[in-house]
């Protein structure tokens, strides 16, 4: 995280010096935390960041994701399902059908594929408390990249259907 990472930078530079980690990354979840963390992508200090970043949180896209892109910084998204809630919490079921074609077969499944077509992202972290729903995840990353309009798809159905 980006607490006293002025301190912290240094140290994190020596051990990738002595080889004991090889990249160096900053972490802020919400908006409130990009200017500080712009900063710290502007002194060409770290490798990666990791953000929180779904088809509801979407203020990534403004600045931070342009600005990885350009620095070469690598993305780690944090919350692709919203902590879950984006998979569970529903007005109404999605309708999947127009996704199946893409092997995607669970909303959650939906919600990563949107997440890793987003061409600057390089890794997704979803998090689950059901065992069952690992394999059903990470069969996200088997799946193609979906095209702009399926993409658009989820995000209108995410909006149709999800509480948050």
């Amino acid at each position: 995280n980006m607490v006293d990472w002025k301190t912290h930078l240094p140290y994190l530079e020596q051990l990738k010096y002595e080889e004991a980690i090889s990249l160096i990354g900053v972490t802020y979840t919400y908006p409130p935390g990009f200017p500080e963390m712009q900063e710290i992508m502007k002194t060409g200090r770290i490798q990666t960041i990791q953000i929180s970043y779904n088809v509801m949180e979407r203020e990534a896209e403004e600045i931070m994701l342009p600005l990885a892109a350009e620095l070469g910084i690598g993305v780690i998204v944090m919350r692709p399902l919203g902590s879950g809630n984006l998979a569970k919490d529903l007005y109404v079921e999605p309708n999947l059908a127009p996704l199946k074609e893409f092997g995607i077969t669970t909303w959650a499944q939906a919600l990563l594929a949107w997440a890793l077509a987003e061409p600057r992202i390089g890794t997704l972290i979803p998090s689950t408390t059901n065992p069952d729903r690992i394999l059903q995840n990470a069969h996200a990353g088997n799946i193609p990249t979906i095209p702009t309009e399926i993409r658009d798809y989820i995000s209108k159905e995410a909006q149709r259907c999800v509480k948050s």
